[in-house]
């Protein structure tokens, strides 16, 4: 690919996890590698890399920051006092970002209303927060019960000794944190709570060694900073639901899609196991990420990317923090403090490392990011099996309104500051329900192949659809409400169109926010993209799986090609053929129906042959599903 290979060391980008090889590979992750070299310039050999007509995305390893302000340090806080014949931290009291009752001379009420949260859930073990920080100091008293144990930590899941979890920037297992900002955003999420020591944590649990448990990512080193694209994968394939990230690239306007995508990995696939059954605590994973210190509403990534949730910082008093970046891209507010000089306590209160007395008060949107990391635990603790869209959803809807005081920054801190005793008891309206087809950019054969379906949105009571001609929604040709189900076959529809689509869920609350997404009849696309054509056939994973009684296939052609899509019982019997003919590019759906079929495994063949694609041997794809009655 490179002309003299002896000049470049490749290797692969992405760790293999042998357990799941095959989710990899469905995600592209084997395609990804990194290149060294040292006689041309990075800009030189990614624009000649580009002309390879091999590779399709070429770009330089990036290197991000820690979000954070100046910190100063309050030293000797773990020798305080008790408090007398209490089993409360011994420190709570300077965390104001909990329970602000004006004691630094802030605003009362100015928090994340937390004891009132607490009388609900203080956390559950089963439920595991991705730090991807700086590292943690193991053997902190107040973090040492926290961090997550991997049951198997013998190479199986292809790292080493990863015990408490993995050392991305260095590639080896020590997670030991030198910076004290890691110490720091971990506290926050998940501080031993009620252990009568220090301080507590907004998921710490009650003091009987319950509580949420802590998965470490360092990614900032000495010397080294990296491994952000594997931790995200290591974070999904290793039980990790929730993942806290106070870093973020200080170019405007850059992300690497590599990190993009293991992203979108983590978000897909966290709380799933290797077949698509949900396992874990969230059906998918919640990504969230400090927005950033430059006092600006420049789009700084990843925390600017839309399916992350984006956390803005306040001080004591719910005011904007000065050093935080805003804009409409932002989700929420949370407490980051403000430090106004030695010895002032306006910042966020947690563990630190143990040059700075084990505990010290920060300032940043690093240290508002871990409150809603703690919240997001909180809500999967009461709500197992809860969809990531869902849990989003509800922190965002329950906030508190605070732009009465901040005028100026109207639509720019997000819904309002994080309230977690609002987010686990308030009924909300429902989330935006996940659209399943057609997907963005689809194209069908004819009218009758519409299909419009969706995922259920958890809060929702029925549905209602629209199509419109156009992507504001003012020329609609089609609308439906009340619907129970979850597919509808529009009518009004002509050949030859792009169509806009949209569903919303509705219930007693009100109506939800719409998922929207665009199609097109005969082939025919939107002027402004192309069908999606991939380089190969795809079978994708069915929706749902488990299902009963129907569930649906979907399947993506590179080009007009001739399918035939059949269902197999586990003993090799065709029990149904759902498709046999010739198809267009682009994607379809079929949907199998499954009344009167036992319960149990079955498998769906497609087999697909065209012009590229010989018909004496044809591309033939599989995949199973679980039908439970």
């Amino acid at each position: 690919l490179f002309g003299n290979a002896s000049s470049y060391t490749i290797t692969p980008a992405f760790t293999t996890d042998p357990r799941f090889e095959e989710r990899h590979r469905r995600h592209g992750l084997d395609r990804w590698y990194r290149v060294e070299f040292s006689e041309k310039s990075v800009d030189a050999f990614v624009n000649q890399s580009l002309r390879n007509p091999n590779i399709e995305i070429a770009e330089p390893v990036p290197i991000p920051v820690i979000l954070e302000e100046p910190v100063y340090e309050m030293v000797n806080h773990f020798l305080s006092g008790l408090q007398n014949g209490s089993d409360a931290d011994t420190l709570y009291h300077r965390q104001w970002h909990y329970e602000n009752t004006g004691q630094t001379n802030g605003t009362p009420e100015s928090d994340i209303n937390l004891p009132e949260a607490w009388e609900i859930t203080t956390g559950n073990p089963e439920v595991i927060v991705q730090v991807m920080d700086s590292g943690i100091k193991t053997s902190h008293p107040d973090l040492e019960n926290m961090l997550w144990v991997n049951p198997n930590p013998d190479n199986s899941n292809g790292y080493e000794g990863d015990i408490h979890g993995w050392n991305f920037a260095q590639d080896n297992n020590d997670i030991e944190d030198h910076l004290g900002h890691g110490t720091h955003s971990s506290g926050t999420i998940a501080a031993e709570s009620f252990n009568v020591t220090g301080v507590a944590g907004v998921a710490g649990g009650d003091g009987s060694g319950n509580g949420i448990r802590l998965m470490i990512a360092r990614a900032f080193a000495s010397g080294a900073n990296g491994g952000f694209h594997n931790a995200f994968i290591y974070a999904a394939d290793n039980g990790a639901v929730i993942s806290s990230n106070s870093w973020g690239y200080n170019t405007v306007g850059f992300f690497p899609e590599i990190v993009e995508n293991a992203i979108d990995y983590f978000i897909q696939n966290a709380g799933y196991d290797e077949d698509g059954n949900v396992t874990g605590p969230v059906a998918g994973g919640v990504a969230i990420f400090a927005a950033g210190n430059n006092n600006t509403t420049n789009l700084f990534y990843p925390a600017a990317y839309p399916p992350v949730l984006s956390v803005t910082g306040t001080n004591h008093r719910d005011e904007k923090s000065w050093y935080s970046n805003y804009g409409p891209h932002v989700d929420v507010s949370a407490p980051g403090g403000e430090l106004r000089g030695p010895g002032n306590r306006e910042g966020v209160y947690s563990t630190d490392s143990e040059s700075r007395g084990m505990y010290s008060f920060r300032q940043g949107t690093s240290m508002a990011a871990p409150h809603v990391a703690g919240i997001a635990a909180l809500i999967a603790s009461d709500n197992p099996g809860i969809k990531n869209r869902d849990l989003i959803h509800r922190i965002m809807e329950t906030t508190d309104d605070i732009y009465d005081i901040n005028p100026n920054f109207e639509s720019s801190l997000g819904t309002g500051r994080v309230n977690a005793f609002r987010a686990l008891t308030e009924d909300v309206t429902p989330a935006a329900p996940l659209i399943l087809l057609p997907g963005e950019d689809a194209s069908v054969d004819e009218v009758s192949d519409v299909l419009l379906a969706w995922e259920a949105s958890t809060y929702a009571e029925s549905y209602e659809v629209f199509v419109s001609e156009d992507a504001e929604f003012n020329q609609i040709v089609f609308s439906a409400s009340g619907i129970s189900g979850l597919s509808l076959e529009p009518n009004n529809l002509e050949k030859f169109r792009t169509y806009y689509w949209g569903v919303r869920g509705i219930n007693q609350i009100g109506n939800g926010p719409k998922s929207t997404s665009r199609f097109a009849i005969a082939g025919i696309a939107s002027t402004e993209h192309d069908v999606n054509r991939p380089s190969k056939a795809q079978l994708h994973p069915n929706y749902p799986n488990p299902f009963n009684p129907s569930t649906l296939i979907r399947y993506t052609l590179p080009e007009v090609s001739s399918v035939r899509l059949e269902i197999f019982n586990i003993q090799g019997q065709r029990v149904a053929e759902l498709v046999n003919g010739s198809r267009h590019a682009g994607d379809h759906t079929a949907m199998f129906s499954a009344a009167g079929l036992a319960s149990g495994v079955y498998i769906a063949r497609l087999q697909v042959s065209g012009a590229n694609l010989s018909a004496a041997s044809p591309v033939v794809l599989s995949q199973r599903m679980l039908l439970i009655k």
